[in-house]
C-alpha cells in the first residue's frame, strides 16, 4: 500500500501561557521559548515537496505548544516559506494551514492574517466559566475563560467558523444539559468531547476518582438525551458524529493513522516522528529513551522505515491493533489506536484496551446504540 503524506503537526514554539492542568506535554517545556527558525521551516518544505510521498492535498497543523505565542509577523514568514517551498518543487500540491489554540491571544490581526492565508481554527473550551476555569488555568494560575471567550467573539465578528475541543472531567459531570445550552447558546459549530486520560505527561485523572468513572456514562446519556431534545440545533458534536458513522460501517478501512508518513510530527529543533502527538515529549520507553525516528537536516522521511527504533514500534504497533481487532466488539466504532495510552498505561503498543478506548468510544457508542434501540421500540409500539 503507497503512503502519502497529507498532515504534517508542526510545532512552532514549545511555549505557553497556559499550565491547564490536564495537559500531555511537560509543564517545563511550555514555560520554554523555543521557537522554531526559518531553515528548519524550509529544510522541511524541502524534504516534503521533492518527495514522491507527499500527497496532492497536504494539511499544516501548528500545535504542540501555543501557537500564537510565536510573534504574527515571524508567523507570517512561516507560512510564506512553506508556500514558496511549496511553489518550487510541485506547484501543483495544495496547502491548508490549521492550528490549534487556547483563543486567549487572539487579536484582530490574528484573525486578519487568518483570512488572508484562509488558517482555520480548533479553540480549547471547556464549557461555561465555572468548568472551563476549573482546570484551564494561565501559567499566572488565573482564570482564563474571559480571554478564550474574547478569542471566540473575534472569530465570530469576522465570519470565522467556530469549533472547539471540550475536555470532560471531573467538574463537569453533573453539568451536561447546561453544556449543550452553552454550545448552542454561543453559536458554537462544532464540539469535540475529550475526556480527562492517562496520557503523555498526565499521569492520572479525575475520572478514575471515587465514582466518577460511573457517572460519566450517566453525563453522556444525558448529554446525548439533550441534544436530541434541541429544537433547532447546529452543533455538530464529533464523538458522537463518528461512533454513530462507525457503527454503520460494516467495512473497516485501514486507518491512516496505522500508515506511518500518512500522519508526521516535526518538533522545533526538526526532530520527526509519526503516529502520535504525544511522541513529541514521550521519554524513557521500551523503544528507547525518545520516539523520533530521525531529523530533517539528515534523514529523509522515508529513511525512518529502516531503522529499528521504528520497526519496533511499527510491529508492536500493527500487533495491538491485530489483537484490538480480533477481541473487542467495538473495534467498527473505534476511530483512533490510542498509541500515546498505550503506552502511558501499558507501557507497550502491543497492547488492547485503555482508559481512553473506555470513555471515548465504548461509552459513546452504548449510549448511541441504546437510544437508538429505544427509538425503534417506541415506533414499533406507536405502530401496533
Amino acid at each position: 500500500m503507497e503512503t502519502k503524506t497529507s498532515l504534517i503537526m508542526l510545532q512552532l514554539n514549545t511555549a505557553c501561557n497556559f499550565d491547564c492542568e490536564y495537559c500531555y506535554i511537560p509543564t517545563a517545556v511550555r514555560q520554554q521559548n523555543n521557537l522554531i527558525s526559518l531553515e528548519t521551516v524550509a529544510k522541511l518544505g524541502e524534504r516534503l515537496f521533492a518527495s514522491n510521498h507527499c500527497a496532492d492535498k497536504v494539511q499544516i497543523m501548528f500545535h504542540a505548544g501555543e501557537p500564537l505565542t510565536t510573534p504574527i509577523e515571524y508567523f507570517e514568514q512561516i507560512v510564506q516559506v512553506l508556500l514558496e517551498k511549496k511553489d518550487a518543487l510541485n506547484p501543483t500540491i495544495t496547502l491548508e494551514f490549521t492550528l490549534m489554540t487556547n483563543g486567549s491571544l487572539i487579536t484582530q490581526a490574528w484573525v486578519d492574517l487568518f483570512k488572508k492565508y484562509q488558517v482555520s481554527a480548533g479553540i480549547s473550551l471547556d464549557g461555561p466559566a465555572f468548568i472551563h476555569d476549573a482546570k484551564r488555568k494561565t501559567m499566572g494560575k488565573k482564570d482564563s475563560f474571559a480571554q478564550v471567550m474574547r478569542g471566540i467573539k473575534l472569530f465570530q465578528e469576522n465570519q470565522l467558523r467556530v469549533g472547539v475541543l471540550s475536555v470532560i472531567h471531573e467538574e463537569s459531570l453533573d453539568y451536561p444539559e447546561a453544556l449543550v445550552d452553552f454550545y448552542a447558546q454561543h453559536n458554537i459549530q462544532g464540539v469535540g468531547l475529550l475526556t480527562e486520560e492517562f496520557y503523555g505527561q498526565n499521569t492520572g485523572s479525575s475520572l478514575f476518582v471515587n465514582d466518577n468513572h460511573t457517572r460519566l456514562k450517566t453525563f453522556i446519556k444525558r448529554f446525548w438525551e439533550h441534544v436530541q431534545q434541541q429544537p433547532d440545533t447546529t452543533v455538530r458534536f464529533r464523538e458522537f458524529f463518528l461512533s454513530f458513522m462507525g457503527l454503520l460501517d460494516k467495512n473497516k478501512a485501514y486507518p491512516q493513522i496505522l500508515q506511518p508518513l500518512g500522519f508526521l510530527m516535526i518538533d522545533y529543533m526538526g526532530n520527526f516522528t509519526t503516529f502520535d502527538p504525544s511522541f513529541l515529549h514521550t521519554k524513557n520507553t521500551i523503544y528507547g529513551e525518545d520516539l523520533f525516528f530521525g531529523n530533517i537536516y539528515t534523514h529523509d522521511f522515508i529513511e525512518m522505515l529502516d531503522s529499528p527504533k521504528f520497526q519496533h514500534v511499527y510491529e508492536d504497533l500493527q500487533a495491538g491493533y491485530q489483537r484490538c481487532q480480533a477481541t473487542c466488539e467495538y473495534f467498527n466504532a473505534c476511530t483512533d489506536i490510542f498509541s500515546g495510552n498505550k503506552i502511558s498505561e501499558h507501557g507497550t503498543l502491543n497492547a488492547t484496551e485503555t482508559n481512553a478506548c473506555i470513555n471515548r468510544i465504548k461509552l459513546f457508542a452504548d449510549v448511541l446504540v441504546e437510544s437508538l434501540e429505544q427509538t425503534v421500540q417506541s415506533q414499533t409500539l406507536t405502530s401496533v
